[in-house]
């Protein structure tokens, strides 16, 4: 399989087999058994996001100096809504990692034209090809830069093509190295990635968040506005004002090579962006590439500020936000624009297992073995509920009724119309994060 990501089975796989040789036969999704085998696994995959950060800080040190750097990856890091990805869509984080450091490397070899550098871009390229196939849009983007400075005569053809082939042959070599698959039948392989991830899925697949709500009667502004608005209600004040600062006033002060820098990813995230709006299927995080972007020119703000004591109030005040709302990242929404309260009358907040633990408890408490429950996300409750959790979007089609459940919980904002009001009443309201969030509803 390629999806959720040959990288993530490499990871959870290998913690997985250790975790059986150290516990025999055991089902992992069991009440019981699970918090400790989701613990190994994770810890797998998060120290696999540390060392790509680290990468990344090494590989920015070399272009914007190490305090730019430092601060550009302090910025990101503090950030809810990559912590978010981080914690609980593992596979969006890699991707998101992998292919900035592909492109900081990439960029580094058009510099100076150091083979070792794209050999790097090519390495990294190719890891997030397997973390998902999306990646693939960094690979396109190097090709229209080459075409682009090789248009305005700022590089030969050869020079171009050649970068290019390193670049691609290192990224296909880790990719068949690493995928399984590959050794054995790597046509058919090939062939499933893009049909099942390109074309049904990215291009087919039609599964629009309806952002924008204002606008659900004119599809395409609706289509055009989706990742931006998204990224408006999802980062925080300081990475936004930082970079809109950035805009007006120290775009022209920076040195050369920063200048420089920064309009190479920023034509990234233009191009990044074209290429997300085209499908149908839109989904909040797919934008996360993007909020590198976002930090490295935060970054280069704070590292011209002389007053040490104002970058610490800063990070101090993303600190603080972050630990409020810990671990429940995906409750953040920008306040400045009105948060979650706002959030929910524009956008489809997503909630991906968000405070799922709260309700778990409480149901573990009330409940029994036989006690069933309708909701959005089963998969993921299941092996934290005693009872049974049953998927709410195809309870119909699977049963050929209306839910009649113990219990139906919805999140905010969604899923009210598989909700026959008739039969049930509200029973409890669960805060997240200081904000009303999930509602059970009891059977009458």
């Amino acid at each position: 399989m390629y999806h959720p990501g040959v990288t993530i089975m490499w990871l959870v796989g290998v913690t997985s087999g250790i975790f059986y040789k150290i516990n025999g036969g055991v089902d992992i999704f069991s009440f019981d058994i699970f918090p400790q085998y989701i613990f190994l696994t994770t810890l797998s995959v998060v120290l696999a996001e540390i060392g790509a950060l680290i990468v990344l800080y090494k590989v920015l040190s070399r272009i914007l100096g190490e305090r730019s750097a430092f601060l550009s990856v302090a910025v990101l890091l503090l950030e809810p809504f990559f912590l978010g990805n981080a914690r609980s869509i593992h596979m969006d984080t890699l991707v998101t990692l992998f292919g900035f450091i592909s492109l900081s490397y990439f960029y580094l070899g058009l510099k100076d034209f150091v083979k070792l550098d794209f050999v790097a871009s090519g390495v990294f390229l190719g890891l997030g090809l397997l973390t998902r196939i999306n990646t693939g849009a960094v690979f396109v983007f190097f090709v229209v830069y080459i075409l682009y400075r090789t248009f305005r005569k700022k590089m030969q053809l050869v020079q171009g093509v050649k970068s290019l082939f390193l670049v691609g042959i290192v990224a296909f070599a880790v990719f068949y190295l690493l995928f399984p698959a590959m050794w054995f039948n790597p046509l058919d392989t090939l062939f499933k990635v893009l049909k099942e991830g390109v074309l049904d899925t990215a291009l087919l697949e039609d599964s629009r968040r309806n952002v924008f709500l204002a606008l659900s009667s004119f599809p395409f502004i609706q289509k055009v506005f989706t990742y931006p608005i998204y990224l408006l209600f999802r980062l925080t004040p300081v990475i936004l004002l930082l970079s809109l600062y950035f805009v007006v006033v120290e775009r022209k002060k920076l040195e050369l090579e920063s200048r420089k820098f920064v309009r190479f990813v920023g034509l990234f995230a233009c191009f990044y962006y074209l290429i997300i709006t085209i499908p149908d299927k839109q989904i909040f995080r797919y934008v996360l590439p993007i909020v590198p972007v976002f930090a490295v020119i935060a970054g280069l703000v704070l590292s011209r500020i002389k007053r040490v004591g104002l970058i610490v109030v800063i990070f101090a005040f993303q600190l603080f936000t972050i630990v409020k709302i810990y671990p429940n990242f995906f409750v953040y929404f920008n306040p400045l624009i009105g948060g979650i309260s706002r959030a929910q009358d524009v956008i489809n907040l997503n909630q991906d297992a968000t405070g799922y633990k709260e309700v778990a408890n409480y149901l573990n408490k009330i409940s029994t073995p036989a006690t069933t429950v309708a909701m959005y996300d089963s998969n993921s409750f299941t092996p934290i509920f005693k009872g049974n959790a049953i998927m709410l979007k195809s309870y119909q089609t699977t049963y050929g009724k209306d839910v009649d459940t113990d219990y139906v919980l919805l999140p905010i904002n969604l899923g009210n119309e598989f909700l026959p009001s008739s039969k049930y009443h509200l029973s409890k309201t669960f805060k997240v994060s200081g904000y009303d969030y999930y509602f059970l509803y009891e059977r009458i």
